[in-house]
């Protein structure tokens, strides 16, 4: 009975061991594939992730981006799962064309050493030049869309753009084989409604005619309901959230290191308006608009300050947009040509509605407000740099926090003006913001600031021409005679924050009555 004991005994342990190998087989390698979202040095860096798909449990993943022996890119990613993940990258130094390796180390289920997975990869450089501005992004509707524009002359056509989500994957994907316009709508349709929030456009086609195709990624926000249910067709809006009283975009250019490729450009809106881009690059440095509706004008003023290495100048500036004239209009940041190699400034002013059509009277559409700054030193191409800042406020709809409203006065031909050339605005916080502007040489062009409650004091700068003139008001209502050919900003120095910016620009001594003309762009920011 011993003996049937231990051979039995023996039988188990025999059994166990059989059985061992299974348990204990851990493979080679990593069990994954590692795929980017695209091969272009520069998309991929701004995109900054990749995705891993596990052909089993995996854990603890480590990735590296590295190029001829150098760390280019690191990420992790803890926790198990199989199938496929995103792995976001920080990048410790700029990605750049050539060969390049990603190596993945983890942990499998079950194996208590980690183990590796390597790919080669090639990185090209062909940048490809498209700016994007988001449309319509509410996809609630089953839809949204996006504006490519097209930089410089060279024709750009057989466009493939894809929307990728915060995962990596394709949520919509749209083609155009025709040549693009300066400014082409692309309609995406996803498959599915995703959460709100940013995703990635990346966009490939050729250039000027053929060859290779060229890729650009460009970052928009989705304003779909979070959790809402997959499918086309419209679901029910989430909980309603308070207006906010101002649309603020804070818009950035910014590289180093001579590695301005891909990072050249960025574009926002001008609610009411159209659209803008920022750029600046070797060749190129200005502020560019582009109305929706050319039969319209628009107008830009702003104050412009620029230093560069032997000097500097202040000045106001305008630039417009007459009727079916072009689809932009733009105020470089240069002031020469070649661009100087040093050179910081400032721009100050408002985009807002031009002169109307001979004998129109009456208010505009709502302005924006235009800060920028920018300072770059170009002399290096290895080292050269540029960073662009600037912040646009525009009205918004709602009472909440800081509250925008927007204001004009428009009219051209005096013979038959109305009585009342005014146009007014009731600010929350503030009280009542009034433009007149009269015809005639006696007649009233002003800017009246009416606050609900006590304001002690008002600074008062007016811009013209190349002089800036500064003073105190005390006393409300404030009353500021307006420029015929400036900009007029106020001020609080102490209490409720308050700017206002007000562009002006009027003719009242014409001999022949119908080339006098009135226009007026303001915008108030109080809170």
């Amino acid at each position: 009975m011993t003996m049937l004991r231990a051979v039995l005994g023996a039988g188990a342990v025999l059994a166990g061991l059989a059985g061992a190998p299974a348990a204990m087989a851990c493979p080679h390698e990593l069990p994954l594939h590692v795929r980017t979202p695209t091969a272009n040095a520069s998309a991929l860096q701004r995109v900054a992730m990749v995705r891993v798909i596990a052909d089993a449990p995996v854990r603890d993943l480590h990735v590296l981006l590295e190029r001829e022996g150098r760390t280019v890119a690191r990420g992790s990613r803890g926790g198990s799962f199989v199938g496929g993940a995103a792995v976001r990258l920080a990048f410790r130094r700029a990605a750049s064309p050539g060969r390049a390796r990603l190596v993945v180390t983890g942990l499998v289920a079950g194996c208590d050493e980690r183990r590796t997975s390597r790919r080669e990869i090639e990185l090209e450089g062909r940048d490809l030049p498209l700016g994007v501005t988001a449309g319509d992004v509410d996809v609630r509707d089953g839809s949204f869309e996006v504006t490519v524009l097209r930089r410089g002359q060279r024709p750009i056509a057989n466009l493939r753009a894809r929307v990728l989500d915060e995962r990596g994957v394709a949520i919509a994907e749209v083609r155009r084989r025709a040549p693009l316009a300066t400014s082409t709508r692309l309609v995406l349709t996803p498959q599915r409604l995703p959460a709100r929030g940013r995703h990635w456009l990346l966009a490939t086609a050729t250039v000027g005619g053929g060859g290779r195709p060229s890729t650009v990624a460009r970052p928009i926000r989705l304003q779909a309901p979070v959790g809402a249910a997959p499918g086309p067709a419209p679901v029910a809006s989430p909980e309603p959230q308070p207006d906010t009283g101002s649309v603020v975009q804070h818009v950035a250019v910014a590289w180093s290191g001579g590695r301005w490729q891909g990072s050249d450009a960025a574009t926002f809106a001008v609610p009411g308006i159209g659209r803008g881009e920022l750029v600046c690059r070797p060749d190129t440095q200005w502020l560019r608009i582009f109305p929706a509706d050319r039969s319209r004008d628009v107008s830009m003023m702003l104050w412009t300050a620029r230093d560069w290495e032997t000097g500097g100048e202040v000045a106001i500036r305008e630039a417009q947009l007459t009727p079916f004239t072009g689809p932009d209009f733009n105020e470089g940041l240069n002031k020469f040509t070649p661009t100087e190699h040093r050179s910081h400034g400032s721009f100050v002013g408002v985009v807002g509605d031009g002169l109307p059509a001979l004998g129109t009277f009456g208010p505009g559409r709502s302005p924006t407000e235009v800060r920028l700054t920018w300072s770059w030193d170009l002399g290096d191409p290895q080292n050269a740099r540029c960073d662009v800042q600037a912040t646009l406020t525009s009205e918004g709809s709602g009472t909440d926090a800081t509250v925008a409203r927007g204001l004009s006065l428009r009219w051209r031909g005096d013979s038959e003006v109305p009585a009342d050339l005014s146009a007014a605005a009731p600010v929350p916080g503030l009280g009542t913001v009034q433009l007149r502007c009269e015809p005639g040489p006696d007649g009233l062009r002003e800017l009246v600031i009416a606050p609900q409650t006590p304001v002690p004091a008002l600074v008062v700068t007016t811009y013209e021409g190349s002089d800036r003139r500064d003073r105190t008001l005390s006393g409300a209502p404030y009353v500021v005679a307006l420029p015929n050919n400036g900009l007029v900003e106020a001020t609080t120095p102490a209490g409720a924050p308050l700017r206002l910016l007000v562009a002006s620009r009027w003719k009242v001594n014409d001999p022949d009555p119908a080339e006098n003309s009135c226009r007026l762009s303001a915008i108030v920011v109080a809170g």
